[in-house]
């Protein structure tokens, strides 16, 4: 259909498959090209889904003229020279969680998006979610009064990427996907609390090494 959004998938791994499998149960949506520098895996995740091309070389996705917008599902450290690429072959870019592996990078991309009018999204699920939905509304109508504080507290002792028997071992390399637990999961705690809470000055945001833990205080100016 001539009204789809066709988009292109780079990173076919855990994250990208599932990336895959939602963007088929939608409608006004193509998927026509997905990238992975695993030639035989992104030959096979093609072949099963019908999508038309498959490439080892991400730029070959982006030089294709009718992807609008690409979804990049790698690790936190290359999130942000493949979105700014991305924006920059004149592409939308819908990224996974973290937005990157570090402030400056992440500031680039935002920057980057702003300069060149692109759409710049990030995967921030729970957002989404009803109770959250719920919380919001209760919260935007006053019934929670002025919140100024809010402390969420996860622990994970299973399930943990490569660790635990799954993902790859570019998950616990530094340099690829550095960050730990607080960029794993703890960054949808943090998304909540600043969305609920509407804050747009943070004072104080910090973690225990014992458990994720994340607390917002907003300045108030009082």
């Amino acid at each position: 259909m001539d009204d789809e959004i066709k988009v292109g998938i780079i990173g076919v791994g855990q994250v990208g498959k599932r990336h895959v499998e939602r963007y088929q149960q939608l409608s006004g949506v193509e998927i026509v090209a997905v990238a992975d520098i695993d030639q035989a895996e992104a030959t096979r995740v093609a072949e099963i889904n019908e999508v038309p091309h498959a490439f080892t070389d991400f730029r070959d996705l982006l030089a294709l003229d009718e992807i609008r917008a690409v979804d990049v599902c790698l690790h936190n450290n290359l999130h942000a020279p493949v979105s700014i690429a991305a924006m920059e072959a004149g592409k939308h870019v819908f990224c996974e969680k973290p937005i990157a592996g570090s402030y400056y990078d992440a500031l680039a991309m935002v920057e980057t998006a702003r300069r060149l009018g692109r759409k710049l999204g990030v995967q921030i699920r729970d957002l989404f979610s009803m109770p959250i939905k719920a919380a919001k509304r209760l919260i935007d109508e006053g019934y929670l009064g002025e919140i100024y504080y809010a402390r969420s507290v996860g622990v994970r002792r299973r399930g943990r990427p490569y660790v635990d028997g799954y993902g790859t071992h570019s998950f616990v390399r530094k340099e690829i996907a550095g960050g730990g637990a607080i960029f794993d999961v703890g960054v949808y705690d943090i998304a909540t609390m600043l969305y609920l809470m509407g804050a747009s000055d943070v004072k104080t945001i910090s973690r225990s090494d014992c458990a994720l833990r994340a607390a917002i205080v907003q300045e108030l100016g009082i």
